[in-house]
């Protein structure tokens, strides 16, 4: 009651009784732009029972159109329309249109439309709105008249107002996009840069009127269908700084964050502040719907589509996901019925088939998606974004030629698609690739890199083919395409068409691409593990037809990586460990969504791991006969659910209780760190502190909480509070420590750690602060003690600081080769990228005769980087040792592939006289002339060819 009388007195206040009837309205139509819909609708209906105009009435049916409330719309729009004033009579029809129309009466809107039209038939918008939907009936004739109409009859010199601006833009790209009347691409840059926006003359729509949203709206549409994010960000960024809650622009924003990869965590909260303001907003629900099916959550989609029909039983889009999502489950009855009801609304609607394939697509299911997108070609040759989607699919089934002539004619139509272009510049860019061919692959690799990268790419992949195929059962569809590209944008563009990719391989079934080591920086990547990882998508989207979820190809992949080296894994237990504290690790149902629309920074590489560990946790309890039973079942079409009833025995909810007992067991377990509390718990402990201020186990969380945000006074003050009220406690003194130790305070934050460790801390990084501490001081016995004491706590930490190195600095300075070797050797054995140690590593047995051993940290070293030429000269002095002859000639010949400036001789000497040992002499004579053609008197190829001449 107390804050419903606050209400009251604000509103009061807010709008004076006996105020000027205009200044209501005035200020009605400010809070409306400014996003205040419920009060700008108190006020309008004020305005309204005064005075009847334009103003008052049509903002007050935007209003209620803005928020959902439709039948208030509409009825207000009937009795605006009821009136022998002829203008007001049109503009009354027209509005009573477009509510009919988005409740789905079709019919009726158009009896609206056309009586507005005979009425009025030369008001712009009028004719616009007629011609809209007279486009979404499928009479696309009597809308390219219309459209044509106004854009002949558009004279830049003449006084319109932003509405009527607005009006000409949607007709001139209506007509543009639609017909081969007009040049597309100089109509199109007419209307951003004259109609909707003119900044030289201040002559465009925005220019009239800034506070005119649907010239911002239709102007980031523009962008977004050319794939322009960077100018729709722009707009969008300033657009809703003057009204943040319009709902038309919050659902633009979405459709934003779908296109820009780093902006998916915004896409869901974005709608569902739309859905706030609008919970009848039928586009925003298909946004929501279409991001559900793309992540595989097939049952909210479905929710969001039978409330969108429910606002709009006949809106195409939820109508074309809704059989999207039957597609999906593969109940085809059900998709042809609602493809019937579409088509019976618009016969040339080729979106249906176009919004299946992209969803299609987003499920790896590829070859469909080809097929959906050339219907909708076949039904709208206009349809643009189809084009594109088709020429993308075709370069990720491996049909380059044709996916160019898509683009090519997309670019001659309508040069304005950023995909488009950049896809291009990458086919145009395969002139620099050389292609080679073994017996299941065919190669792709950049001139610059072939020479050395083919002789070791195409052994692994061969060898990993027919492993994989062991372990599987199955042998998979060949040639397979491989690529591998040196340069990260290009390798972007190949995966997405834009150059905003954070990943390092992809596979599409039959074609796969990778970076190359050149392309990352040395220390971060993998390139043999990265490959192993691909490989193994192909076999299981092969193995399910594609049906396969993206959680459990993406864990399959991740298991077997660390099968075929431990040391590669992603090292993300720790922050696993925080998610689970913090409440944000994912059960099976939405772990799909984690990958594609993360929740927090770190989440996508999370979700890996964690899929990567489900994947574990069913080979080890169910076996690996359980993984098969599952790839078969997907192949059937089941899901997840059903799946993993009919394998486990399990339903989600306890599948997920047992994984996550599992992790504890297993993960957890093996290492000792402070809990983790998100800061969105703060202001909730906060209250518990205040209810109860001797709540120490609150103060605790608050502490902790403040300190991982990185607010050290609070975590102070309230680490305080926990010692106050519990002197003995461990964990106050641990956070103290660990906040004195950020604040370089070492004296104090060593006290108060030893505190702690004497109260029972045995955490990680209590530890390993000790150590570092102590290693400054130089007090070595210590810092050497807590450092052990810190590897134990937590073995898997190999990140910055970790206690491996640390200790290995110790032993070095100290020259005790034997256990800094260790040391170096323990890391190694847990951190699979790093190549400048495994050379050391290498040199150290080398320096031992232990040559076996030494060439198994070398070919970890290949693994990494094998553009080194001292390296590689290396590996073959090493193989050559162990009689390992065939190997080191493979060595000594990538030496030279990297183009040594001097001692080429002596490399082709060395093979020379490697293939004499093999008894192959036309090998030996062919190298060790090569060696005389360099130099003619050297004394060893000399002799070697007096024994092969």
């Amino acid at each position: 009651m107390r804050k419903f009388i606050l209400v009251s007195i604000a509103i009061c206040l807010l709008i004076p009784i006996h105020a000027n009837d205009q200044t209501l309205a005035i200020k009605a139509k400010d809070l409306l732009e400014k996003g205040s819909y419920e009060i700008a609708i108190e006020t309008f209906e004020k305005f309204v029972d005064i005075d009847k105009s334009t103003l008052g009435v049509e903002g007050l049916i935007e209003a209620y159109r803005l928020t959902g409330k439709y039948d208030k719309a509409l009825s207000l729009a009937k009795k605006y329309g009821n009136t022998p004033q002829q203008k007001q009579a049109a503009r009354g029809l027209m509005l009573t249109g477009k509510i009919l129309e988005i409740k789905g009466d079709y019919p009726q809107a158009y009896q609206n439309f056309i009586s507005a039209y005979i009425i009025d038939e030369e008001s712009i918008i009028i004719s616009v709105s007629l011609a809209k939907h007279y486009m979404l009936t499928g009479k696309k004739e009597k809308a390219l008249k219309l459209f044509g109409d106004i854009f002949d009859n558009y004279d830049p010199d003449e006084d319109y107002s932003a509405e009527d601006l607005v009006g000409i833009a949607i007709a001139c790209r209506g007509y543009a996009m639609n017909s081969d009347e007009v040049d597309r691409s100089d109509t199109l840059k007419v209307v951003i840069n004259g109609i909707l926006s003119d900044t030289d003359y201040d002559n465009g729509a925005i220019e009239k009127d800034p506070l005119y949203f649907p010239a911002y709206i239709e102007m980031v549409h523009l962008f977004l269908e050319a794939y322009n994010t960077v100018d729709a960000s722009s707009t969008l960024r300033s657009v809703l700084k003057l009204n943040p809650h319009h709902p038309e622009l919050l659902h633009a924003k979405a459709i934003y964050c779908t296109k820009n990869y780093a902006k998916r965590p915004e896409i869901m909260p974005t709608i569902n502040h739309a859905l706030e303001i609008n919970p009848n907003y039928t586009d925003a629900l298909t946004v929501s719907a279409a991001v559900h099916l793309s992540d595989g959550e097939y049952d909210r989609a479905y929710k969001k589509l039978q409330k969108a029909l429910q606002i709009n039983p006949n809106h195409l889009e939820s109508l074309s996901w809704l059989a999207t999502y039957y597609h999906l489950k593969e109940n085809m009855a059900e998709y042809e019925k609602i493809k019937e009801k579409v088509f019976k609304i618009n016969p040339k609607y080729g979106e249906f088939y176009h919004l299946s394939g992209v969803i299609l697509a987003q499920n790896f299911q590829y070859a469909h998606a080809l097929e959906m997108q050339r219907k909708a070609i076949e039904l709208n040759p206009f349809l643009w974004d189809a084009y594109i989607e088709l020429g993308s699919n075709l370069m990720r089934t491996g049909e380059e030629d044709e996916a160019k002539k898509h683009f090519e004619k997309v670019r001659e139509e309508y040069n304005f698609h950023v995909q488009t272009h950049n896809m291009l510049l990458l086919l145009e860019k395969f002139k620099e690739f050389k292609v080679y061919h073994t017996k299941n692959f065919r190669i792709r690799l950049h001139v610059s890199e072939a020479d050395v990268l083919f002789p070791i790419l195409s052994e692994h992949l061969e060898k990993s083919i027919e492993k994989m195929s062991e372990i599987y059962g199955f042998v998979p569809e060949t040639p397979m395409l491989w690529e591998v590209y040196p340069e990260t944008k290009d390798f972007s563009v190949r995966v997405l068409g834009l150059s905003m990719i954070a990943a390092s391989g992809v596979c599409f079934g039959k074609v796969l691409a990778q970076l190359s080591p050149k392309a990352m920086k040395l220390g971060t990547m993998n390139w043999a593990s990265v490959g192993w990882h691909e490989l193994s998508h192909a076999f299981t989207l092969q193995m399910t037809d594609h049906k396969i979820p993206r959680w459990f190809t993406e864990g399959l992949s991740e298991m077997f990586e660390r099968d075929r080296n431990p040391s590669v894994i992603r090292k993300r237990d720790k922050d696993l460990w925080t998610v689970y504290n913090s409440g944000l690790m994912r059960g099976i149902k939405d772990l799909n969504a984690g990958f594609t629309r993360p929740k927090y920074a770190l989440e996508v590489v999370v979700c890996y791991y964690q899929a990567g560990l489900l994947c574990h946790f069913i080979r080890n309890n169910y076996g690996f006969s359980a993984i098969k039973e599952m790839l078969a079942l997907y192949k059937k079409g089941k899901k997840d659910a059903e799946i993993i009833k009919e394998v486990t025995g399990l339903d989600d909810e306890k599948f997920d209780k047992y994984f996550l007992e599992w992790v504890k067991k297993n993960i957890f377990g093996k290492m000792n760190l402070m809990t983790a509390v998100s800061s969105r718990e703060i202001d909730d402990l906060k209250d518990n502190t205040e209810e109860d201020p001797e709540d120490v186990e609150a103060y605790k969380k608050l502490a902790i909480a403040y300190l991982q945000s990185g607010r050290l006074k609070d975590a102070e003050i309230n680490a305080g509070y926990v010692l106050a009220l519990d002197p003995e406690n461990v964990d106050g003194y641990e956070i103290l420590g660990r906040v004195f130790y950020r604040r370089q305070k070492y004296k104090k934050a060593e006290e108060l750690l030893l505190q702690a460790e004497e109260l029972g801390c045995k955490n990680f990084y209590s530890f390993l602060y000790l150590g570092i501490m102590y290693l400054n001081q130089k007090n070595i016995k210590q810092a050497e003690a807590y450092l052990e004491k810190a590897k134990k706590s937590f073995p898997n930490y190999v990140g910055p600081s970790n206690p491996y190195l640390l200790l290995a600095k110790i032993y070095k300075a100290r020259k005790q080769t034997a256990k800094y070797f260790r040391e170096i050797e323990q890391f190694l054995d847990k951190e699979g990228n790093e190549f400048k140690l495994r050379i050391e590593l290498a040199d150290h047995y080398i320096s031992q005769q232990k040559y076996k051993t030494a060439s198994k940290w070398l070919e970890e070293a290949l693994d990494v980087f094998p553009f080194d030429l001292k390296f590689q000269i290396k590996r073959g002095k090493v193989l050559t040792t162990l009689k390992q002859w065939q190997k080191a000639i493979s060595a000594y010949k990538l030496a030279i592939a990297l183009k040594p400036k001097e001692n080429v001789h002596v490399l082709y000497t060395d093979i020379a006289e490697l293939y004499l040992k093999l008894g192959n002499l036309s090998e030996a004579k062919s190298h060790v002339e090569s060696a005389l053609d360099l130099k003619p008197g050297y004394s060893r190829a000399k002799k070697i060819h007096e024994k092969v001449k």
